[in-house]
């Protein structure tokens, strides 16, 4: 199997390195318009790069290709890869450019468009939403936040798609946390929004929102975003009459209240807890892992994604709705 990877920013090559852990390296070929990256993946990763789409296509065939660049180009990009044939897994897209088109063209040409969505490969995420799923009239209290300049030390936030007021870091949080939430606690129904600015960061969108969700099932919860933390946070509590759980977003952190004992209990998890330097420790890496072999289960027909462009374009109207404050 021969694959593309697009994109050889930061999540460029975290999917270099997953799939290096599944094939050679002779089979993975990068592409980027900047010279840098290229040098850099080829002397990290030892892999071949080209500078353009135009000339991998005209020399080569190719089973898959990973979109990881900014959310803004996927569309385009992943349309002409539809149409070539190539199986495609592109990363959070942030806004639902062609969407009709991309689900036409998959079926048109018998590929898989894959859309990442990695927390709900998480096994933290599975475990809570299996719970979750038994339960009615759940209430929660989520934030998940990160200081906008901590989440790529090696270059601005200016630099890449966050600063961007259409690609923003917290829409980033919404379209990576709403997926996995909605599966857990149910269709959103309402939501109420409160949204202001904490920093003063160069920046041409609110840093900090905290939003009322109401789902199906009676369930309802707090979920505060922002990139103005200085500690990065994932912090978690669920309950209702028959159960207590909280996470602070790393393997080892989830606990239940144990109604007998009347102590709070770790809910044991038989998962690698893997991380890497350049990121805030609850980004378990293995999740990612797991989603990248999802995506050539999923190519073998042995497997169908978590996550789909129908679904994505329901989270992505959400979104627009708190950003808009309702």
């Amino acid at each position: 199997m021969r694959v593309l990877v697009i994109g050889l920013g930061s999540m460029g090559k975290r999917r270099i390195r997953m799939l290096l852990r599944i094939m050679k390296r002779d089979c993975i070929f990068g592409i980027d318009t900047d010279r840098e990256r290229r040098k850099q993946a080829e002397v990290l990763y030892k892999i071949h790069c080209l500078d353009s789409l135009d000339v991998a296509l005209l020399h080569n065939q190719y089973d898959a290709a990973f979109v990881c660049t900014s959310p803004l180009a996927h569309s385009s990009i992943s349309r002409r890869l539809l149409k070539a044939g190539i199986n495609v897994f592109s990363e959070i897209n942030l806004i639902d450019d062609g969407y009709d088109e991309l689900s036409e063209l998959a079926g048109r040409y018998n590929v898989l468009y894959f859309l990442s969505s990695t927390p709900m490969y998480r096994t933290e995420m599975q475990i809570i939403s299996s719970i979750t799923k038994r339960e009615f009239s759940l209430t929660y209290n989520y934030h998940v936040g990160q200081y906008l300049p901590d989440w790529h030390t090696w270059e601005t936030y200016s630099n890449f798609f966050v600063g961007d007021k259409r690609t923003n870091g917290c829409r980033e949080i919404f379209a990576i946390e709403l997926p996995w939430m909605t599966d857990a606690f149910g269709k959103i129904i309402d939501l109420q929004v409160l949204s202001k600015r904490s920093t003063d960061l160069n920046i041409d969108y609110n840093d900090t929102y905290i939003v009322t969700l109401i789902h199906e099932r009676g369930n309802a919860g707090v979920f505060c975003v922002d990139v103005c933390s200085r500690k990065a946070v994932r912090h978690l509590e669920i309950y209702n009459q028959n159960l207590y759980i909280t996470w602070e977003g790393e393997k080892d952190s989830l606990q239940s209240y144990d109604l007998e004992a009347r102590e709070m209990k770790k809910l044991t998890i038989a998962e690698a807890d893997e991380h890497h330097a350049d990121y805030a420790q609850f980004i378990n890496e293995y999740a990612y892992f797991k989603e990248v072999l999802a995506f050539f289960s999923c190519i073998k027909g042995q497997a169908t994604p978590m996550h789909t462009l129908e679904r994505d374009k329901i989270i992505l109207g959400i979104i627009d709705q708190i950003e808009r404050g309702k």
